[in-house]
């Protein structure tokens, strides 16, 4: 077997049409189409029939991370629109403890349309009438193509979490190429999501519902937790020629103990 580290990425450069991208999930999460590879054969299933196709007893791992609306946009005095999207704390300190804090906080960002920001001050305003919030954000320092962002807001009691849950939008994938939309906030969720600090959501568990869990409860499969948040990074596209020369970038996961000895 080849060393994975020398694979050329143009090897695995494939067509695929605009067309055969969803910009939309399926209205019920359920009815997500599965396919199945048994014996070396190859066939259509529904994500409702997920537990006629696992070994018995399996241990189902879910990564019960939240999507936070990281992105925040901002229109300057001449019209240009600044996009600012919340990567890490600056202190890398825990997601949780970033999240709630109050008044300012500073973040490692991405900046979409960062040439029209040579300094000072962005301000926006959202929320409804009855709240509205004004946040500030000056950048800091660059990093690469990151930048670090000092962000405050008013009313200062807020966390962080609730100025972005307010203001910020949902970061959707740039392959499904359109604005976020009021049912993004719940659809591009894990209906077991707890722990804020993803940017992007775990795909793969977007097809569970509360009623495929009693399904596969009831036939006897185990479910347990860890907490990974997905980072932007995971958009990021490989452009160099073998895999030994790409970048990763780096995620934060946490395994409970109760996980480990499942």
């Amino acid at each position: 077997m080849s060393d994975p580290r020398t694979l050329r990425i143009a090897d695995y450069h494939y067509e695929l049409p605009e067309e055969r991208i969803a910009k939309h999930p399926p209205a019920d999460r359920g009815q997500s189409r599965l396919l199945v590879r048994r014996d070396g054969s190859i066939s259509d299933s529904c994500f409702t029939e997920l537990s006629t196709h696992l070994p018995a007893e399996s241990v189902i791992v879910l990564n019960n991370t939240r999507v936070v609306k990281a992105r925040l946009f901002f229109t300057k005095e001449s019209g240009a629109r600044i996009e600012i999207l919340c990567l890490d704390p600056a202190d890398q300190g825990p997601m949780e403890q970033a999240m709630d804090r109050c008044g300012g906080a500073e973040w490692w960002c991405t900046v979409g349309n960062l040439k029209k920001w040579k300094g000072g001050r962005l301000n926006c305003t959202g929320g409804p009438p009855v709240r509205r919030i004004q946040v500030c954000a000056e950048a800091m320092e660059r990093r690469g193509g990151e930048v670090r962002v000092r962000f405050s807001w008013k009313p200062d009691a807020l966390t962080f979490s609730e100025v972005l849950d307010t203001v910020g939008e949902v970061p959707l994938p740039p392959y499904m190429d359109r604005d976020a939309e009021t049912d993004d906030t719940e659809r591009y969720q894990t209906v077991f999501a707890v722990r804020e600090g993803s940017v992007a959501a775990p795909t793969a568990g977007l097809h569970f519902t509360p009623d495929l869990f009693a399904d596969l409860s009831k036939a006897g499969h185990e479910r347990i937790e860890l907490t990974l948040h997905v980072g932007a990074g995971t958009f990021k596209p490989v452009k160099s020629e073998r895999m030994e020369d790409h970048a990763m970038h780096s995620e934060r996961i946490e395994v409970p103990v109760t996980t480990v000895e499942a």
